[in-house]
């Protein structure tokens, strides 16, 4: 077939009304896109602080929203006081594998608010930890608290002075392994007497706890932290009978060493 020019094939393309136009068309094409060319170097700003940028951690090491249901952090601090903070907690749980696994498992996140009157809360109902600073001693105690949870420990009859007491030995116990120290829980003689007659065992270049002698002697150390804290009534009462205290698993969650 011998191909036509286009003036030989004599097409006209007929005039369009702007009707006719948007008709043809579907529209007036206000749907589509609008494309910005940048040059090779321009780098927006960033407007939106929500991003989830890879270094974005908020709650865990292996990241992953876990509160993609509503809103993180605490909208009274800058965001970068959020952001910092999450930093911070991030580093702490990259410490403690196993505690993470259990974060991010149960989904229970993590708040700052200075204006707290505790150093920090553990609310089981909403799993969520709130802490006043970013202390690294006040992170692990609630944290306690959460493992407890965990382990059905928590809202079990006359059991709320033996969680307290539970937390803050761990505390100290915590405090003694990585020479930190948490404070003074027990400001007793009694108290140096154990830690210093036989709950420590030199072993592989390091101390590490005499689970039997732990086990032999903590319940000793309860009435002197009831004193210590003679001005907290709900750290006051008796120990449960037969109490289930899971050491081994609370010490393990925090790399307490113990043989």
């Amino acid at each position: 077939m011998k191909k036509k020019s286009l003036d030989q094939l004599k097409l006209e393309l007929p005039e369009l009304t702007l009707s006719e136009g948007i008709q043809l068309l579907g529209g007036m094409g206000t749907y589509l896109p609008e494309v910005v060319v940048y040059p090779d170097n321009y780098e927006p700003e960033r407007d939106d602080p929500e991003t989830d940028d890879d270094d974005d951690q908020r709650n865990n090491p292996d990241y992953e929203d876990f509160d993609q249901d509503g809103p993180y952090g605490n909208e009274d601090l800058s965001y970068e006081e959020n952001r910092n903070f999450y930093a911070q907690i991030n580093g702490y749980l990259s410490q403690y594998p196993k505690l993470a696994e259990l974060i991010k498992n149960s989904n229970i996140r993590f708040f700052l608010d200075p204006t707290i009157k505790e150093t920090g809360q553990y609310d089981p109902n909403t799993l969520t930890i709130t802490l006043k600073e970013t202390k690294m001693s006040t992170f692990i105690k609630e944290c306690v608290h959460a493992v407890q949870d965990h382990l059905n420990m928590v809202g079990k009859p006359d059991s709320h002075a033996a969680l307290e007491f539970q937390e803050h030995l761990m505390g100290e116990l915590w405090g003694m392994q990585v020479n930190g120290g948490s404070g003074n829980n027990f400001n007793d003689p009694l108290y140096n007497e154990i830690m210093s007659g036989g709950l420590f065992i030199w072993q592989d270049g390091e101390d590490v706890i005499n689970m039997e002698y732990f086990l032999e002697h903590f319940e000793e150390l309860f009435d002197a932290f009831k004193e210590t804290f003679s001005f907290e009534d709900r750290y006051q009462g008796n120990l449960p009978k037969d109490f289930d205290w899971n050491w081994e698993i609370l010490f393990d969650y925090f790399n307490i060493k113990y043989v």
